[in-house]
């Protein structure tokens, strides 16, 4: 995934051509944040059941949904079907910016992972609840350390930094980037519902004391509780 978005989506096993391929791509893109948002709801989140054993398929539950989605975006680096059509290679001290972007780009999304709990985000809490004899999964509280103290959604956003600060510039990244930066903005409006849910007027005081996406607050860090 970082090599493919480094060089701007052209590498894949697909072979599709023309308009076909613009179909296939686009399918590929749309299947993770759509699959992804899905088995987070309560319906979804039981259909992840099936794909452990029956005895601790309810305390796997974080574990086979990571597994999923390490799956598919397999599925979406492996299988696109690339087209070479750089339209822009940076050089000399561009080049060195862009890289170093790129590179806090993924030490943001690995920041923001631990900050949000790696159990969580890594899946391995649904195993450890399973070796420990747990009777439910330990659920980590609402996540406010961090990262999470300069804006409520720090993963999607270095996420979404990731797709654009490659070097390599070509028209398949640019799709990509477009179409999953929306998922980023949006999607999490989703999880947020959940949280208000789950924790009620302990994240709605969160919520007012901190933005949704990274602004002055970054300026005034104050503890969100």
């Amino acid at each position: 995934m970082l090599w493919s978005l480094y060089h701007g989506w052209q590498f894949g096993v697909g072979t599709f051509t023309g308009r076909t391929r613009w179909i296939a791509n686009f399918f590929l893109l749309a299947q993770f944040p759509i699959l992804h948002s899905w088995l987070l709801s309560r319906s979804g989140n039981r259909r992840l059941d099936p794909l452990a054993p029956k005895a601790i398929a309810t305390h796997l539950r974080p574990t086979t949904y990571v597994a999923v989605a390490s799956l598919q975006l397999l599925a979406a680096f492996c299988f696109w079907s690339p087209q070479s059509d750089v339209i822009w290679r940076p050089s000399g001290l561009l080049l060195r910016i862009h890289v170093g972007l790129f590179a806090v780009s993924w030490i943001l999304l690995a920041k923001s992972m631990w900050d949000g709990h790696l159990g969580v985000q890594l899946g391995y809490l649904g195993w450890w609840s399973v070796i420990k004899r747990l009777p439910a999964i330990p659920w980590p509280g609402l996540r406010t350390a961090g990262l999470f103290r300069i804006c409520r959604q720090p993963i999607y956003f270095s996420f979404m930094l990731t797709l654009w600060t490659g070097p390599v510039w070509t028209t398949d990244k640019i799709f990509t980037a477009a179409l999953w930066s929306l998922y980023c903005l949006f999607g999490p409006l989703l999880k947020e519902r959940r949280q208000m849910r789950i924790f009620g007027a302990r994240f709605a005081v969160y919520k007012s004391a901190v933005s949704y996406w990274p602004s002055l607050n970054i300026l005034r860090l104050k503890d969100p509780e």
